[in-house]
């Protein structure tokens, strides 16, 4: 995810479904605080966490 403050490559980003959860969950290999769920759609999931990880980032 390119943003004026930084970037997050896709690599570090993993989406599975989760049995558990009963939800595709999107979390962040570096980071274990970041992670998204959505029931329906890996691709929601996946724009969740982007949206996050782009929050989390600090101000400049």
């Amino acid at each position: 995810m390119n943003t004026k403050r930084g970037r997050t490559p896709l690599s570090l980003i993993q989406v599975r479904w989760s049995p558990t959860h009963h939800a595709y969950v999107a979390w962040h290999r570096h980071d274990p605080r970041l992670v998204t769920r959505d029931p329906h759609s890996s691709l929601a999931a996946l724009d969740g966490l982007l949206r996050l990880i782009e929050q989390s980032e600090p101000a400049t």
